[in-house]
């Protein structure tokens, strides 16, 4: 029964049959006609009470809500925007509570089933535990509802998505399970929008039994931490809301409230509510450090798919913000596997098309090759994104699945390894601001927001600011592939069984043998080339590494390593590591030996990084040791990066790659 309060927020117009009484009374006072008043009926309802966002038109909503005092029959609504809705409801009971998702069909109307199929919501994704159905009676649309035991007190945070394709919008709902600490997929609704984002975002509170006595009841929430992402990644706060309520006669006009409290908004309505705000007036939150951009990984959920007479298509490749390297011919081939469900038959035909914005290339069919239900194929395509991959499956002249990724990319993908400031160790996280640099952990593709998935660490990296440099100069995706480990010795990386004389400072990565020799446990090196595997073969630019200071001046001087030994073995570490991976990609090798102020350089460790480039075994990195001052972490103390150092660690970065790359690209046939 949410769908008022949504239309209320939507247009606050003032209702036709309010004119006409008007109209008549006047007409009737007029003739010398007059009636005994009627005694005033109680009110049915609770007011419904509304906050709206003023926000950038945005592809995610992201808002926290704690419900504070609850009835039977009470929504409260989270997160809303102009054509759907989703918040958790109380239903007949305290223990009867769930989570609703819904979404418009865009028509007018309120019978659900004179809406023609081609203009009612379509479900692309319907996610475990979940009713799925078409709802009636104010507006229509497609509902997803779920059994959710939200508790009074307790935070509950959502997350919508808004994917513009074509002149359509796909929603997705997700919502945080406090119990299990994951997101919970709901659903993915599509409607005809003409191609628009999030937008027109607000929250409300509405009492939904509306039998006289709940009108007595009272019910409060608070609302914050909200933020938007825009298309090019970049995140704003809700720090204002303007109070607004709906206008039916049988609703209790005077008992609502809305103001500040904790960092955020209120909602209040029925009961003994005493109004302290004015309608229409707009709240705004001071600055603070308790609102934190949302951390959020979705290339971990699941791709949505469409499902259509029973038949499925589920993609497991590409994933979500994956990059793909593209090669000499500045093209990129697509790896796509998934499977497809049983009713969809052996003779199934799987096609495939990239869509950039309003622009799609023309349907392609795959040479998928079919193993029972999994399937795979490949498809090319120029360099370039952020693109979305449709997949379908079709028989005869009937498509009877489909599937798509949202963001796939063609560009530049770089391993990035070493120790610590190659890793999560700097004093500022930071973010990429192009909204076209991702991030790869062996297991899932993200957009590459420090800390960094992959690397140790849980502070702040230069791949941000590197990505968007090579993103804008380039004008394609770049994927980092992170795998640094702070505080390791080039020894700790050597393979399996490679030995040497003397231990690094730290020893949980080698070991001692018998002889009094000490070995490597391999570790770091099998992790590394597992990593650079999942690539596949020229599956990355290059890899760019970063150490040496785990290795140069030891305060335990028999830990120090010498500069021929560092050169030797990090030596094999390229050379083993491209015979295990079956190619040879090109190696950036920085000079780093800092520590402190007063030992800043060690000259031996330097050497030997700079021969591996004289020698054409590496190409010349960055010379971090130059960064010092206010750009080293605790004002100049720290061995780490301060957010102004890591800024300029990736401008450092970016000019020796970038006339590399270019001249790499001009030799391309």
């Amino acid at each position: 029964m949410a769908h008022r309060s949504q239309r209320e927020f939507n247009a606050m117009n003032v209702r036709s049959d309010l004119a006409a009484t008007v109209v008549v009374a006047i007409l009737l006072s007029a003739a010398g006609i007059s009636f005994a008043a009627d005694a005033p009926k109680p009110p049915r309802a609770a007011r419904s009470v509304h906050l709206g966002y003023p926000a950038p038109k945005a592809v995610l909503f992201y808002n926290e809500m704690v419900v504070e005092e609850s009835v039977n029959g009470s929504y409260f609504m989270a997160a809303g925007w102009n054509t759907g809705y989703f918040g958790v409801q109380q239903l007949g009971s305290p223990t009867n509570k769930v989570v609703l998702f819904s979404v418009w069909d865009p028509t007018k109307g309120d019978n659900a089933n004179a809406v023609k199929l081609e203009d009612r919501v379509e479900l692309l994704h319907e996610g475990e535990g979940v009713r799925i159905r078409r709802f009636g009676g104010e507006g229509t649309g497609g509902q997803c509802m779920a059994p959710f035991a939200w508790k009074i007190g307790e935070t509950n945070r959502f997350l919508v998505r808004g994917e513009v394709q074509d002149q359509k919008t796909a929603y997705t709902a997700w919502v945080w399970r406090n119990d299990k600490k994951d997101w919970l997929k709901l659903a993915t609704f599509r409607t005809r929008t003409g191609g628009l984002p999030l937008s027109g975002l607000h929250s409300f509170v509405e009492d939904f039994r509306r039998d006289t006595k709940s009108a007595t009841e009272r019910r409060r929430a608070r609302f914050g931490n909200g933020w938007v992402q825009n298309v090019a990644g970049e995140w704003s706060a809700l720090s204002k809301a303007r109070f607004t309520a709906s206008d039916a006669e049988w609703e209790a006009k005077e008992t609502i409230d809305a103001g500040r409290v904790d960092d955020g908004f209120f909602l209040a309505t029925g009961g003994e509510t005493k109004t302290t705000t004015a309608l229409r007036s707009t709240l705004a939150l001071p600055d603070s450090p308790l609102r934190t951009k949302p951390v959020l990984n979705l290339g971990e959920l699941a791709t949505p798919s469409v499902v259509i007479g029973g038949a499925k298509l589920t993609l497991d490749s590409p994933l979500d913000y994956q990059v793909i390297q593209r090669d000499a011919k500045n093209r990129g081939s697509i790896a796509i596997a998934g499977k497809l469900s049983e009713a969809a038959g052996k003779s199934a035909v799987i096609e495939a098309r990239i869509v950039s914005g309003a622009k799609s290339s023309d349907w392609q069919r795959l040479k998928a090759e079919l193993a029972g239900a999994d399937f795979r194929a490949a498809m090319e395509a120029p360099a370039g994104g952020w693109y979305r991959l449709e997949v379908r499956a079709s028989s005869g002249d009937k498509m009877f699945a489909s599937s798509s990724v949202a963001h796939v990319g063609i560009g530049e993908v770089f391993v990035v390894a070493g120790q610590s400031n190659s890793a999560n160790h700097g004093e500022e996280k930071l973010q990429p601001q192009t909204g076209r640099v991702a991030a790869f952990d062996g297991k899932s593709w993200r957009l590459a927001n420090d800390p960094q998935p992959g690397a140790s660490g849980g502070g702040g990296s230069f791949l941000p600011p590197l990505g968007d440099a090579l993103a804008t100069r380039f004008d394609v995706p770049v994927g980092f592939i992170a795998c640094g480990i702070g505080a390791t010795s080039v020894r700790e990386w050597l393979p399996k069984g490679a030995t040497f004389q003397n231990p690094p400072t730290i020893e949980s990565r080698v070991r001692r043998l018998p002889s009094g020799e000490w070995e490597s446990k391999g570790e770091a090196f099998e992790m590394f080339a597992a990593r650079m595997k999942q690539a596949g073969a020229r599956g990355f630019r290059a890899v760019l590494w970063h150490q040496g200071e785990s290795d140069a001046n030891q305060r335990d001087a028999t830990r120090t390593l010498s500069g021929k030994l560092y050169r030797e073995y990090l030596e094999r570490v390229i050379r083993q590591s491209r015979r295990e991976i079956g190619w040879e990609p090109p190696w950036f090798v920085a000079q780093v030996s800092y520590h402190v102020p007063g030992d800043e350089s060690s000259p031996d460790i330097r050497a030997a990084q700079a021969s591996l480039w004289k020698d054409g075994i590496a190409l010349e990195g960055p010379d971090s040791d130059a960064l010092k001052g206010d750009l080293r972490e605790r004002g100049g103390q720290g061995v780490h990066f301060s957010g102004k150092g890591l800024r300029a660690h990736a401008a450092r970065w970016s000019d020796k790659i970038t006339p590399w790359l270019e001249q790499q690209l001009k030799e391309r046939p």
